[in-house]
């Protein structure tokens, strides 16, 4: 497994790429900051889209039950093994961390 720092010049369009060719994915959202500790936003939930808006500064996480907005990212590294993404560690103005993991859905046979 690799991780590379993705330079703020690509933001926009690696997540709009990215968001385009995903799979249906899950994600699990963990927030680490000083103010309240580390902790799961999410289990486990249905990933929709991730977008970066270079006009606002959000970076926006979109899954089945929420949105989640990271505001003012500052640094972006990118976790990734021969299948792919396996996660996005975001540290925005304050320097919180958050990390977004990715997991694939089970898929199951058709039923007989």
């Amino acid at each position: 497994m690799a991780t590379r720092k993705l330079d703020s010049s690509r933001w926009k369009d690696y997540f709009d790429d990215l968001s385009g060719r995903l799979p249906a994915k899950l994600v699990e959202i963990e927030v680490a900051s000083l103010a309240i500790g580390d902790q799961n936003l999410t289990d486990w939930i249905l990933l929709k889209s991730i977008s970066y808006d270079p006009k606002d500064d959000v970076l926006s996480v979109h899954t089945e039950p929420i949105e989640h907005l990271i505001r003012e990212p500052k640094e972006i590294y990118l976790e990734e093994g021969p299948e792919g993404i396996r996660s996005v560690a975001i540290t925005d103005k304050d320097g919180d961390k958050q990390l977004v993991k990715f997991k694939e859905v089970l898929k199951l046979p058709p039923r007989a």
